[in-house]
């Protein structure tokens, strides 16, 4: 890896191998204390492995948590702090695993739904019950949710039709209401909105928002709440999509310019701009920020890190600095941490 100036706005330390050998890209979620806990497919026995931040600062050594993964693991915090990590496995149907208490190791994984056809991608509701989408061996678009905040309680997998290519990406607003989106098998992006938040089971259907996408759709907040939905264009150009406020109308898709392949992510920096981080097509990572809060103007794309394996994946630490993971060329998982300034 080859670390590069940093943008004008963030700095960044220099970016250092966390080792391992993984496949794809890895997942991060927040432990209850604020620590980071990195998730990602071990390369040889393709199981769940996981390593995580110390509190003197440094980072274990990586754990096997077990399984046969058969996609990419995807981690978030549920309301009541513990950490929850869910994948396809290589069986085909969607498994879980759940730390048995905030801050410590993790149950054996069980199986919620059998036989889907995409990576899961969780998110937590208002109540905070779990809510977990997925693309169909249908095509369609599905989704599992708690029945309750108990984690053994699942109701039965259901369709929220559509045609869903790629992997979704979900929200939720100041109105407290999730909304998924996905790039349809028809090309176009489209959005589906619970009615009222907490609906899990009642949706407004599915309503087109660009036509003509590329992929790899990913959404995030802005500081007052309104969710802003960034993709990779046929143009291979990063595009976006803000919404208004009221949170039922959307601004015109506008490119942010640059060469996407795979998906970007979001993230909050301390000062309550939007960041966007993404794989270019030189194969080297860019970062873009908003110019000023909930802002319409953003900077030009500045390298990050040159030459990484994959897409980025964004943690928040307890101190509010950003820390970026990736998958090196040379397999290995690497990060970079934003720098106290």
């Amino acid at each position: 890896m080859v670390d590069i100036p940093t943008t004008p706005g963030l700095a960044w330390d220099e970016a250092a191998s966390l080792h391992g050998q993984i496949v794809g890209n890895p997942s991060v979620a927040p432990n209850a204390d604020g620590r980071l806990q990195v998730f990602a497919r071990g390369k040889n026995e393709q199981a769940l492995w996981t390593i995580w931040q110390k509190r003197d600062g440094g980072w274990s050594d990586w754990e096997n948590l077990g399984g046969s993964l058969g996609s990419e693991p995807n981690a978030i915090r549920s309301r009541d702090g513990r950490i929850s990590v869910f994948y396809k496995g290589s069986d085909g149907h969607l498994h879980h695993v759940r730390q048995g208490a905030i801050n410590v190791g993790f149950s054996p994984d069980d199986i919620i739904v059998r036989n889907i056809g995409g990576d899961p991608v969780p998110a937590v509701n208002a109540d905070g019950r779990l809510d977990v989408f997925f693309r169909g061996t249908d095509t369609q678009l599905w989704h599992v949710y708690q029945q309750n905040v108990d984690y053994e309680n699942w109701v039965a997998p259901s369709s929220l039709a559509g045609g869903v290519q790629g992997n979704p990406a979900v929200a939720r607003a100041g109105d407290g209401k999730l909304e998924v989106f996905h790039h349809s098998t028809n090309g176009n992006l489209y959005d589906n909105q619970q009615k009222v938040p907490d609906s899990s089971d009642s949706w407004s259907g599915h309503f087109e928002l660009v036509r003509n996408i590329g992929g790899g759709v990913e959404a995030g907040l802005d500081s007052d709440q309104r969710i802003q939905v960034f993709f990779r264009g046929t143009d291979t150009q990063l595009w976006h999509i803000q919404q208004k406020a009221g949170y039922d109308s959307w601004t015109s898709a506008s490119s942010l310019a640059g060469g996407v392949q795979g998906t970007p992510a979001l993230a909050r920096a301390a000062d309550g701009r939007l960041v966007v981080f993404h794989h270019s097509t030189n194969g080297h990572m860019y970062v873009a920020e908003e110019s000023k809060i909930n802002g319409v103007d953003w900077s030009g794309h500045f390298e990050v890190v040159r030459n990484v394996g994959g897409d980025p994946v964004v943690g928040t630490n307890r101190d509010g600095r950003l820390e970026l993971f990736f998958r090196g060329t040379d397999e290995a998982l690497w990060h970079r941490p934003q720098k106290f300034v």
